[in-house]
C-alpha cells in the first residue's frame, strides 16, 4: 500500500512540525530556548521514511 501526500498535507505536515519546535523554544521547555530548538531540529531531521521525506524541508516563509 503506498500512500500519497498531497503538497496541501505536506505544507500541513512540515508547518505542524517545525511549529512544535518553535513553540516549544519559546516556552522554554526542558531548559535553555537553544537546547530546545537544536534537539527539535534534530529531532526532525532524524525522522524517516515518508515523513523524513517530507520534514527534511522546512516550510517556506518560516523564520
Amino acid at each position: 500500500m503506498s500512500v500519497t501526500l498531497t503538497d496541501q498535507d505536506k505544507l500541513t505536515l512540515r508547518t505542524a512540525a517545525w511549529g512544535a519546535v518553535s513553540l516549544m523554544s519559546a516556552a522554554g521547555a526542558a531548559g535553555s530556548a537553544h537546547k530546545v530548538g537544536t534537539e527539535g531540529s534534530i529531532a526532525l531531521t532524524s525522522a524517516t521514511g515518508l515523513v523524513g521525506h517530507v520534514l527534511s524541508k522546512a516550510p517556506k516563509g518560516v523564520k
